[in-house]
């Protein structure tokens, strides 16, 4: 899509915002303002993986000065397996007038408008297991005040269908939420744990005892006691319902500089049978100063259970993280 047209019209609205304020003595008349026009969206999209076994969790924040920041989760059992955070790149002033033809969008435009009659923004639905739960929360900084808006729609925000519901204007929610996606992060955009089925955490952590120089499937109590036994003598492993789950034991040996961590990523069944999971070996950026430290990242995961075959995605993926 062309962001083109709704960006020289966004700016017209913006300007029309500068003028009003300077004909006022420098501040402008928070009646004169649409609502959220000066806030925050945030844009919620929780969707069941394997039939509700699991969930994604993905949630947008949109500032109305154009900043805006993506964090991605997956689930498993009330645990969470993974998280992925990104945010905009480079002059954020495109994206505040975007922001300000969506607040126009959703205020006055009559087949987007969020305030019409019949969509009632108390509503709390209940979504089949084959529906997202989508929220467009908008903050107005004027006001400080919060109105949201929460429907079903098929897919993730990736992929977000267009037969919301229940009622029959929920559709304008899907619509603006898969606009908010689009002049943000893309409409192109990939997600961080697309076509994953859900993996929860058992443990994570910088440092295993355990020797590990690869990563190990597990598929019995016995050979997590006997793994247990190695990693952490002192503690008890987890319960895991075997012949429901698999266990995931994520490691690449020795790493000798600090910071250096290791998450499993995604678990894309593969075909009839199987699955690849990709690993993210994530490391201290080119800016940072390097510290010596030897030490064997790992990250312990149980996920509804894994035909064979099952394999790791080569080569592992590498992900720059600040020094801090």
């Amino acid at each position: 899509m062309t962001l083109l047209r709704p960006l020289l019209r966004g700016a017209t609205a913006a300007l029309v915002l500068v003028l009003a304020a300077c004909e006022s003595g420098g501040t402008v008349d928070p009646g004169t303002l649409r609502f959220g026009q000066i806030g925050v969206l945030e844009l919620t999209v929780i969707g069941p993986l394997a039939l509700g076994q699991g969930e994604t969790e993905q949630v947008l924040t949109w500032r109305s000065d154009g900043r805006w920041s993506l964090r991605e989760q997956v689930r498993y059992r009330g645990l969470v397996g993974d998280v992925v955070e990104r945010s905009n790149e480079g002059s954020a002033e495109p994206l505040a007038n975007a922001y300000s033809q969506w607040i126009t969008d959703v205020n006055d435009n009559p087949g987007l408008t969020l305030f019409v009659e019949g969509l009632d923004p108390d509503l709390e639905p209940r979504c089949l297991v084959t529906q997202s739960r989508v929220t467009l929360a908008i903050h107005d900084d004027t006001h400080d005040e919060t109105r949201t808006w929460t429907r079903c729609v098929p897919g993730f925000l990736q992929d977000l269908g267009f037969n919301a519901g229940p009622d029959p204007a929920a559709p304008r929610v899907a619509n603006l939420a898969r606009l908010a996606r689009d002049y943000t992060v893309g409409e192109n955009f990939r997600a961080a744990h697309e076509a994953t089925q859900p993996f929860g955490t058992l443990d994570r952590g910088d440092d295993t005892p355990s020797g590990l120089t690869a990563p190990v499937i597990i598929r019995s109590q016995e050979t997590l006691e006997a793994f247990w036994l190695s990693h952490e003598p002192e503690g008890e492993p987890p319960e895991v319902d075997f012949e429901a789950e698999t266990v995931i034991v994520a490691a690449l040996g020795e790493r000798r500089e600090a910071g250096d961590s290791l998450a499993v990523r995604a678990v894309r069944p593969s075909g009839v049978q199987g699955a690849v999971i990709t690993l993210v070996q994530r490391v201290p950026g080119d800016f940072c100063s390097p510290a010596e430290q030897r030490h064997v990242p790992y990250h312990i995961v149980v996920t509804p259970f894994l035909p064979e075959p099952v394999s790791f995605q080569s080569p592992v993926l590498v992900e720059l993280v600040d020094c801090g």
